[in-house]
């Protein structure tokens, strides 16, 4: 039995750069790896000092209620302040790693860490390119950064938002 009969291996599929299929995996590999390292940049940029700053206005009504809701006193809607997504979110938070300014905006920068990866579900129809952009200016946006930190409900509808949006895009496509 020759060489030629043998099934090729793995290394020389991959010291064969012509492989299109090999070309594909490689270059859904890279992909793949930047935006992992760009999950892992978000991650850091919204959790890294997370409870330094005092508690804006705002934040401390819904951290107020989430607490309320975490310690037994529950919810009532008010239609002054938003839905029970907030509130439940934060009161998960509290229950899983204790009540203080940190764990109050802890969702708020789970979900603005999740908005930066989302161009990454219409990638195929965007572009590989201008998802890569997009997800990096999601990252890199102070804007983003500072309501991807703030425990209010902007960021929770700016993540649904988007997920609807990825679903409808590829739904149609």
């Amino acid at each position: 039995m020759s060489s030629l009969d043998l099934p090729r291996s793995q290394a020389a599929i991959a010291a064969d750069s012509t492989h299109p299929r090999l070309a594909q995996v490689w270059s859904l590999r890279v992909e793949q790896v930047i935006y992992l390292g760009l999950a892992v940049i978000a991650l850091l940029a919204h959790l890294w000092g997370l409870g330094d700053r005092a508690l804006h206005h705002d934040e401390t009504l819904h951290a107020a209620y989430s607490w309320y809701l975490f310690s037994g006193r529950g919810y009532m809607h008010d239609p002054l302040l938003h839905g029970p997504l907030l509130y439940n979110i934060g009161a998960l938070a509290y229950w899983i790693f204790g009540d203080n300014d940190a764990t109050a905006r802890l969702g708020a920068a789970l979900a603005g860490s999740a908005l930066t990866l989302t161009p990454y579900l219409i990638r195929r129809e965007l572009g590989r390119l201008a998802a890569l952009l997009a997800a990096l200016y999601l990252l890199i946006s102070p804007v983003f950064l500072y309501y991807g930190r703030f425990i209010r409900h902007d960021i929770y509808s700016l993540l649904c938002e988007m997920l609807v949006f990825a679903a409808i895009v590829r739904y149609t496509s």
